[in-house]
């Protein structure tokens, strides 16, 4: 035990020394050679910009100059705002939010027209705002391969215009008001931009981005409102239909009975059905007539959802969750497909649906993007492909995904805490190498926490960027990272987490350095520079615990309990950190006094990330304290948990009883 101590105290003594000039042993940014600074440290809100940049990944060029002329001048604008006479609710969603934020930064708010109301030419002194009339006088044409997310914002004259093809167009206001007043939302209540300004110049765009992940789902319930997911620039509604049977029961998940519901079908087509009514069976075991009858009821509820929900991009079909399959199904398949039957009796059947919406769509809602998605899921997880020599290849024609279908894979068997390469990854890079030659759409679903105790920190933080670009190399266009999700916030740098993920998920390029730097500035404030010396010091402990003997996480590190270990957390190395926190709380004094709504807002922030030391201390080393540093500690952390609102130590597990245990 001694020769132990001696260990952690050295270790300590390292970290402390490493953070105290930065932690270089942490992964920190791309290491790709890409310098991108140009626009990512640029001087938001600044009046003398002269910027070019394309990023080699995706659409993401920046063309950003400033010029002589101006927006406002001495607190006036000779500027209109103009936005489509039939203007969609993503074009008026994108005036209210430049309206907010731009009064906010100029105290003005400037009048708004429709474009039939006015002629354009390059003298107008227009803000346009979504797909007005006069687009192409700007050279925007074609708004195609902007898909979803992805916007323009170009000057064209003295007139600017901001547009996407949906969402997008809110996401075009954001990046025109970062340039000209430094808005930047970061997340909850923190966000910021520049304020009195009296004289802003006109500037020359030509920004043109389109997000790497056109769907990007939050996965953490800090994430509390449909407002904060899209000034976030998360996918701000629904990315899934929820799916219903007729009594109103239903979800966006395990959703085939929804569809065709055992209690309005299964007496009069038994055949629709596997063994005890545990799944669908796609062969209508053997009855291809029954199954064409079940092809027009899914075809049916399909165009019926997509009519009442105009906006949402896709819809599951998807399995119920339970290990079962039609054995005639397996059977039917298994001289083809082998061990991927299953996967193959989905596709096979969803195919003709999908081709047939697909004819409805560009029909009735043309232009349209929309997905089926198909679960990689327990016994569908296996693809139907084959090796030809060092390539995988469809097994038949059959079994490749109409182009509007998609495959939403969950490796839950991964370790999400260790990089892509570790042996524990490699299922996950085989699944989505086999996936990628059968789907034009992967829709993923990985895991950022360990769901067996919120209160421990999870570190994904030097793998994240390196998975989000190996999954996008293989055509994946959507990722839910899934977090603390049932409810209030959650400690363990899961502020950070989110605010990162979406990062990344916009651009996987993004220099990871960068978004660390502008969330600790931005959202600790005086505190910024000693909360960070506790996130590097946590980050060099992680490392050092999965090195250990008995390294911690491990296959479906996600859901272990494992990590619940004081062999993991050694008392000197939580109290180090409590120590900083105490540090990190003396660098807000000045403002105790001078500005007590801001100190709060600082004191709560730090307070939510010393929850998980303070738990941890109490946890593991309960006995190792004197009565009076265990109650003071104790009432600390239930003090914190209650303010914070805190409202889950574990997956479907309230925090109302961890608070008793710790109290005994």
């Amino acid at each position: 035990m001694k020769i132990f101590n001696k260990l952690i105290s050295l270790c300590l003594v390292l970290i402390v020394a490493i953070s105290l000039v930065g932690c270089n042993g942490c992964n920190n940014g791309n290491n790709d050679g890409i310098d991108a600074s140009v626009v990512e440290k640029a001087d938001f809100g600044s009046d003398n910009f002269d910027i070019e940049y394309k990023y080699p990944n995706g659409i993401h060029e920046f063309y950003v100059k400033t010029l002589d002329s101006y927006i406002v001048e001495n607190s006036t604008s000779e500027y209109v705002i103009v936005i489509p006479k039939n203007a969609d609710k993503h074009d008026l969603l994108g005036l209210s939010e430049f309206n907010v934020f731009f009064g906010e930064a100029t105290g003005l708010s400037l009048p708004v027209v429709t474009d039939d109301a006015v002629n354009f030419d390059n003298n107008s002194k227009f803000i346009c705002i979504g797909k007005v009339n006069f687009l192409s006088s700007a050279g925007i044409t074609d708004l195609t391969d902007l898909g979803l997310s992805g916007f323009v914002v170009k000057t064209q004259g003295k007139s600017i215009f901001i547009t996407g093809k949906t969402y997008g167009t809110v996401y075009g206001v954001y990046e025109f008001l970062k340039w000209s007043v430094n808005y930047r939302y970061f997340v909850d209540d923190c966000y910021s931009i520049n304020k009195n300004i009296k004289s802003l110049k006109l500037i020359e765009f030509n920004i043109k981005d389109v997000p790497d992940y056109q769907s990007r789902g939050k996965g953490y319930s800090n994430v509390s409102t449909p407002e904060m997911e899209m000034r976030m620039r998360y996918t701000y509604e629904d990315t899934l239909i929820s799916v219903r049977k007729e009594n109103g029961e239903g979800g966006v998940h395990h959703t085939v009975y929804n569809y065709i519901d055992p209690a309005v079908y299964a007496i009069d087509h038994p055949e629709f059905y596997s063994e005890g009514k545990m799944q669908l069976s796609y062969t209508a075991n053997g009855n291809p007539d029954s199954v064409k009858i079940m092809q027009d009821i899914v075809y049916n509820k399909l165009t019926k959802m997509l009519t009442e929900y105009p906006d949402v991009a896709a819809v599951e079909f998807t399995q119920n969750d339970v290990n079962a399959w039609s054995s005639y199904d397996i059977e039917y398949y298994k001289p083809t497909y082998g061990s991927a039957s299953a996967a193959a009796s989905q596709i096979i059947f969803i195919n003709p649906v999908a081709k047939r919406l697909q004819a409805w769509i560009d029909e009735n809602f043309p232009g349209r993007e929309f997905k089926i998605l198909l679960f990689a899921y327990v016994n569908t997880i296996e693809a139907p492909v084959k090796l030809v020599g060092d390539e995988y290849v469809p097994i038949d024609d059959n079994v490749v995904l109409e182009p509007n279908v998609g495959i939403y894979y969950a490796p839950i068997e991964a370790d999400f805490i260790r990089p892509l390469d570790h042996e524990l990854n490699s299922t996950l890079k085989t699944q989505i190498k086999k996936w990628s030659v059968l789907a034009k759409n992967l829709y993923l679903w990985l895991y950022s926490t360990n769901f067996s105790s919120y209160l421990l920190p999870y570190d994904t933080f030097d793998n994240t960027q390196e998975l989000y670009k190996y999954l996008n190399e293989y055509n994946a266009m959507h990722i839910f990272d899934q977090g603390v999700y049932d409810g209030g916030r959650s400690s363990g740098w899961s502020m950070l987490k989110v605010y990162m993920d979406v990062q990344l998920m916009w651009n996987t390029h993004y220099n990871v350095q960068t978004i660390y730097n502008d969330f600790f500035d931005n959202f600790y404030g005086p505190a910024s520079d000693e909360m960070f010396k506790i996130f590097n010091q946590f980050r060099m402990w992680s490392d050092i615990t999965k090195n250990m003997e008995q390294p911690i996480g491990g296959a479906s590190s996600c859901l272990t309990t494992a990590m619940f270990d004081r062999k993991y957390w050694p008392q000197e190395i939580l109290q180090g950190w409590l120590d900083m926190y105490d540090v990190a709380y003396d660098k807000l004094s000045s403002l105790k006094d001078t500005d007590l709504k801001t100190y709060n807002v600082y004191r709560k922030r730090i307070a939510l990330e010393n929850v998980s030391p303070k738990f941890m201390m109490l946890t593991f080393y309960k006995d190792n304290l004197s009565s009076r540093i265990h109650q003071e500690m104790l009432d600390s952390l239930v003090k914190d948990i209650d303010e914070l609102s805190i409202s889950y130590s574990a997956e479907h597990k309230e925090i109302g009883n961890l608070k008793e245990t710790l109290s005994k």
